[in-house]
């Protein structure tokens, strides 16, 4: 450690070796500000002031101009045909301007010396008393009314009162360390620079162009405490000017120690609700500031750049390394050698903590904790101001009534949870503008700048985004109506062998959006983000989640199909959920969650631009109230749901819920696989959101913190919905439904069918269903159209044959690619191992009746009959004259629809004396035959079998021969057959021979068959087993043959 500071004055010479220069940097300009500037430039010279001016923009623009090109890169990018191309920001280009701006001073341009004063016109006084804390930020509701002022709600563990804790330090009462860290980390050159510190400055602004940001690190201690206490934080040029002017000012009457001494009174540590060093220490160390050791002064010194990151309360972590980086910049900078670096280091900083430190403001002390710590996250993210270093007066959207009832709520007045580890979220908000009026961050302690688990804790959705994601892209992209039919079946997650299931494990088949919707069904939902994936692309699904809903955790890059129902990696906030759902409820229109309306500075400002929040169309109007038909539904379809405890109300409420698990991620910790962790439920009327989440921060051995049946079924998430949209409404007027827009309209069709069919008459009114659908996606079409795929005949064959006096025409179709009977209510949705039967709604064979086979008929043009058949083949005998042309058409059709046809001319046969052989299949038919005819029976013998690898043809006729050659559908004169000795080759089966492998070879060789060699074989050996086919089975000598022998190779041993 350096000796101790108060026997140094101000002007020792610190160590500074972090690469920036020793020297005292002398800047002509800058050192000269309080000279009248209008004296040193020529103002009539309006060459140079062009010149100067001209060169600023000149660098800027070349500056811009390569920085977007690094940005963008040249890099493929599968999703690359929507990727929004990256520009600088605004405060990216200010930061340019800024650093030209010093720059061009540096070089000594005049220019840019009265561009400066220019931007410095406005700056305030120099009000020293400003810079002690003297007065604090109060905070008022949607009516104007005060009802948080910092200085008075913190938490006295003495008095167990809220009062100020407020208490200042001087100099010489810190300790040296302290003094060290905060240099170190802070502001290395503090006790050498004269308020405005160039080379750090100018380092600083290089890299938040590089980032595209803007962050405080340029800025000297004497920049920040002049921030805090003399100026609003508008990020523009003429601000920071006025910051390094004042600045300079005060280096020049207020001395250093003071300087020092002021900032560490004045900025927030991120300890309860307290501000300042000496309550900081008390808070985290029960201890004051003079008595602060390396390790607690490098963790003090870490929090002040973000309070609630490094806080060791709420992530330890994090807190831990932050006073790593603090420790070796004072071991860098000469304050502490490596052996204090490693003792602090190894100090566990959960040890140093007082148990004061867990004493906080909670929601019973004051109901407002919550909605403050989003306030002040919204005035950081906004303007960048901490307001407890810098005091405000900030109006915000807060309902006093409805906050009160939300922590009361979390207090467990007029409820009970079922679970005291359980933990709650709460965001509640006016739809139309995107105004949040009253939030819950948790059941635990909440302390200003503390955690807010309403709009800082992301957590899986589960289902209840399933309307805002799935069925939003499905009304806008897909054509869909609130009737549609979708089909749950078993199904594999895209590219994976992993099977989509239901929250309860069943698959239902055909069902109606509605009930899809209501009962929570998974395989719908992925479907419908799946089609519009096809229609959009991936990023264009990513970018409606992200852009247009405000899912900030949700990019190009961590996108999946399974977002569709709230899993993977897909997260949001409460807030995140109000913001989504009230697209829904007001049109297709965004506005950001917000709590401020706007600011009053201490010096009088106003600042409301800043908090105007753009109102953007994000989805059309159609698809929009098309979801709020679903989400209605919810409640009062009587499904029991968790939902349907909120109707009965002078208005339509809009629902919806969800719940994630945690798989297999926490088994350690005893939860059983799959049980749920997150619960969520959105209820709206037209005018207001509910967005509540339930659940647990974490898996705990020794705690049951998961959702069991009995926590399920007490529905904590519908109660607390119903009463918070009592208390909502309670005293205001009814806020009406969400009206149906000019662009939708009610329609009739029948069930199951897409493109959506208009009834036909006499239909059963069981099969018709009512929806509403946007005017531009209602394309009816005929129910056949619509529904009768009849298929095109791939293969049609007519013959004919003269039979006696009359002709036979016989037809052959290809069998109907599908089932063409008329179809069951049930029908098998299986996949693989996995059994499951689905329920139909409708068919068109209910109506229609089945499709069958048939031709029609022509003789010399004119229709003779039309054909119909439920089988693939037919045959029936004609009297048609010789004389006559003959064509036959095939098709598929039913009866109300006739596929295309394929037509056949046949040749019209000449009925002589001679007879057509039929084709024999039984011995009866051959005996029925020889006496029909007269025939002579002895001269009808049994000749050589055929044979059949087709066990059901054994015993029929194969064929009738004559001197070795077929008869069979042969035209033979009566008289001749009369007279010829014929054969009948009946079927009969192979059997393997039983002899030598010689006997086997001349066996094959008969019947023609493709023996595989054995050399191993022997000639005169019996054979012991055969092999068909190269295949592993085995056949005997005697067996049956069933199958047809390509190959056959005979073994003998």
């Amino acid at each position: 450690m350096t000796d101790d500071k108060n026997n140094l004055d101000e002007t020792k010479i610190f160590k500074t070796n972090d690469g920036d220069s020793d020297e005292t940097l002398n800047i002509p300009f800058v050192n000269k500000l309080d000279t009248n500037l209008e004296e040193t430039i020529n103002l009539s010279d309006e060459e140079l002031i062009d010149e100067g001016l001209n060169n600023i923009k000149a660098a800027e623009a070349e500056i811009i101009r390569v920085l977007e090109v690094q940005n963008n890169g040249n890099g493929d990018d599968n999703m690359a045909k929507k990727k929004k191309k990256k520009r600088l920001s605004g405060l990216g280009k200010f930061n340019i301007f800024l650093l030209m701006l010093v720059f061009l001073m540096f070089v000594g341009f005049g220019a840019a010396g009265y561009i400066w004063m220019k931007l410095s016109v406005g700056t305030p006084d120099l009000d020293l008393a400003s810079l002690k804390n003297e007065t604090s930020t109060i905070i008022l509701d949607k009516d104007d009314n005060q009802f948080f002022d910092l200085a008075m709600y913190t938490w006295n563990e003495e008095t167990g009162e809220g009062g100020a804790s407020y208490e200042d330090i001087d100099y010489n009462g810190m300790s040296q360390s302290i003094v060290d860290a905060f240099v170190s980390i802070e502001d290395s050159r503090f006790f050498k620079h004269n308020g405005f510190d160039i080379p750090r400055f100018s380092k600083a602004i290089i890299e938040n162009i590089s980032a595209g940001g803007f962050s405080q690190g340029g800025s000297t201690v004497t920049m920040q405490l002049i921030k805090t206490s003399h100026l609003s934080a508008d990020k523009q040029v003429e601000r920071k000017v006025q910051e390094i002017n004042l600045s300079l000012e005060v280096e020049k009457v207020v001395p250093k120690h003071q300087i020092l001494e002021y900032y560490v009174n004045k900025i927030n540590y991120g300890a309860g609700n307290t501000r300042g060093l000496e309550s900081a220490a008390q808070y985290f160390f029960n201890k004051s500031a003079g008595q602060l050791n390396i390790s607690e002064s490098a963790l003090l010194a870490g929090l002040v750049n973000r309070p609630n990151a490094f806080s060791p309360i709420y992530n330890l972590d994090e807190a831990y390394e932050r006073r790593a980086d603090v420790l070796y910049l004072m071991n860098y900078h000469g304050y502490i050698d490596d052996e204090e670096e490693a003792l602090a280091n190894a100090i566990k900083i959960e040890n140093q903590l007082t148990d004061e430190s867990s004493k906080s403001l909670s929601t019973t002390d004051n109901p407002y904790i919550d909605y403050v710590n989003a306030v002040i996250d919204e005035i950081y993210d906004v303007l960048g101001i901490d307001i407890v270093a810098t005091p405000l007066t900030i109006y915000t959207n807060m309902d006093p009534v409805v906050q009160l009832d939300i922590a009361s709520i979390q207090n467990e007045e007029g409820f009970t949870y079922p679970d005291e580890n359980m933990q709650s979220a709460i965001a509640i908000g006016e739809n139309e503008t995107g105004a949040l009026i009253a939030l819950g961050g948790g059941r635990d302690s909440q302390v200003v700048k503390g955690r807010n688990r309403a709009t800082r804790m992301f957590k899986q959705p589960g289902s209840v985004t399933k309307p805002l994601v799935a069925y939003a892209l499905a009304f806008e992209h897909l054509g869909w109506s609130t009737s549609h039919v979708v089909e749950d079946r078993p199904l594999m997650y895209a590219g994976t062998d992993k099977v989509l299931a239901n929250w309860d494990r069943r698959y239902r088949g055909e069902m109606t959006l509605k009930a899809a919707v209501a009962q929570s069904i998974n395989i719908p939902a992925y479907n419908a983000v799946l089609a519009a994936e096809g229609v959009i692309g991936r990023s264009g699904v990513a970018d409606y989640l992200h852009d247009n809903l405000g899912f900030t955790q949700v990019t190009r890059d961590n996108y999946n199909t399974q977002f569709a129902i709230g899993g993977s990696s897909f997260q949001i906030s409460p807030a995140e959920l109000f913001g989504a759902q009230a697209v829904m409820m007001n049109g297709g229109f965004y506005t950001k969650p917000h709590t401020v309306r706007y600011v009053e500075t201490a010096d009088k400002k106003i600042i409301k631009d800043e908090f105007d929040y753009p109102k953007t169309r994000v989805l059309s109007e159609e698809a929009a109230y098309l979801v709020s038909v679903l989400e209605e539904n919810n409640v009062s379809s009587g499904t029991i749901n968790r939902m349907e405890n909120l109707g009965g109300r002078p208005y339509k409420v809009y629902a919806k819920t969800g719940i994630s698990d945690y798989g297999d991620s926490a088994v350690q910790y005893g939860v059983p696989v799959g049980a749920g962790k997150d619960q969520w439920m959105m209820a709206s009327s037209k005018g207001y959101t509910s967005a509540v989440w339930m659940g647990w921060d974490k898996a705990e051995a020794g705690k049951e913190n998961w959702w069991t049946s009995p926590k399920y079924s007490y529905n904590p998430l519908g109660k607390v919905n119903h009463r918070l949209l009592t208390t909502i409404h309670k005293d205001k007027p009814n806020p009406g439904n969400v009206e149906r827009p000019s662009g939708v309209t009610s329609f009739n069709h029948v069930l199951s069918t897409f493109p959506y069919a208009n009834p036909i008459e006499g239909i059963d009114a069981k099969y018709i269903t009512t929806g509403e659908i946007a005017k531009k996606n209602l394309n009816l079409v005929d129910l056949d159209k619509a529904s009768i795929d009849v298929e095109t005949v791939e293969s049609f064959v007519a013959d004919i044959k003269v039979a006696g006096k009359n002709k036979t025409i016989s037809l052959g179709w290809t069998e109907y690619p599908e089932d063409g009977a008329i179809k069951g209510p049930t029908y098998d949705i299986s996949l693989g191992s996995i059994k499951a039967t689905g329920t139909r709604l409708f068919h068109p064979s209910w109506i229609f009746g089945p499709v069958q086979y048939k031709a029609t008929i022509y003789v010399d043009g004119q229709k003779l009959e039309e054909v119909r058949s439920d089988a693939n083949s037919f045959a029936k005998d004609f009297t048609i004259p010789n004389d006559k042309t003959i064509k036959v058409c095939g098709y598929y059709g039913n009866s109300v629809q006739n596929g295309v046809e394929t037509c056949v001319n046949l040749d019209n046969p000449k009925i002589d004396e001679k007879i057509v052989i039929p084709n024999f299949t039984t011995q009866a038919e051959i005996d029925n035959f020889i006496i029909a005819q007269g025939l002579n029976k002895n001269l009808w013998t049994v000749g050589i079998p055929t044979l059949t690898f087709d066990p059901t043809l054994v015993g029929k006729v194969a064929d009738v021969r004559h001197n070795g050659s077929s008869i069979m559908n042969k035209d033979v004169q009566i008289e001749k057959l009369k007279e010829m000795e014929i054969k009948i080759s009946f079927y009969t089966q192979l059997k393997l021979p039983t002899g030598t492998y010689k006997d086997f070879e001349n066996w094959a060789k008969n019947l023609g068959l493709n023996i595989k060699d054995n050399d191993d074989a022997e000639d005169d050996k019996p054979v012991t087993k055969y092999n068909i086919n190269d295949s592993n089975q085995v056949y005997l000598p005697g067996s049956d043959v069933t199958i047809k022998i390509n190959s056959i190779k005979a073994f003998t041993n």
